[in-house]
């Protein structure tokens, strides 16, 4: 088994460094974005409408979205000011990863994607993103760049993947030397 291969296996300090020098490249700490942004809930209890009410709720809905869309399009928009004038709330996240998006945010893989991805010097208030209950518009406040990490903040990770390759590399000696005996 793999796990006692993992507990002979003995990494050094510096086996340690000379990983991390080679790879040092690969150990940066992932980039955050903080973003300020206005939800437009998709109208309640649809689905107890009849067909006439139903296209109305819609409509007022989609219209909403667009209005605000549009005034985001004007130069020097900004997002909280348009959001003040229409009666909107805006929410503020702290900076986050990617991966560990804020709680509100979680669900909403598609707006996580889009925040990341968004092209802020082009665009300062992004188009509306589809989220699982509605639409989100969403400017970006701050951006922290990826930073290299010492060799002290990952020694547990460059320790954890030596190991892990001192024993395959047992593993895979002691499976041969076991082949050549029979």
């Amino acid at each position: 088994a793999l796990e006692e291969f993992k507990k002979q296996a003995k990494v050094t300090d510096e086996e340690i460094k000379k990983y991390y020098d080679e790879k040092k490249e690969t150990y940066k700490t992932a980039e955050k974005r903080a973003v300020s942004y206005v939800f437009f809930e998709e109208p309640k209890d649809q689905e107890k409408l009849d067909a006439e009410k139903l296209k109305l709720a819609q409509n007022e809905y989609g219209q909403k979205v667009n209005n605000f869309n549009e005034a985001t399009l004007k130069p020097n928009a900004k997002l909280e000011l348009i959001a003040a004038g229409m009666k909107m709330k805006t929410e503020t996240t702290a900076p986050f990863t990617q991966d560990a998006a804020p709680e509100a945010l979680k669900a909403e893989a598609e707006l996580i994607s889009a925040i990341f991805n968004h092209d802020t010097v082009n665009r300062p208030i992004s188009d509306p993103v589809k989220g699982t209950k509605g639409y989100y518009i969403f400017s970006v406040l701050k951006t922290e760049e990826p930073k290299q990490q010492e060799l002290k903040e990952v020694t547990d990770k460059i320790k954890e993947a030596l190991v892990l390759q001192k024993a395959q590399e047992s593993m895979l000696k002691a499976a041969n030397d076991s082949r050549e005996a029979l």
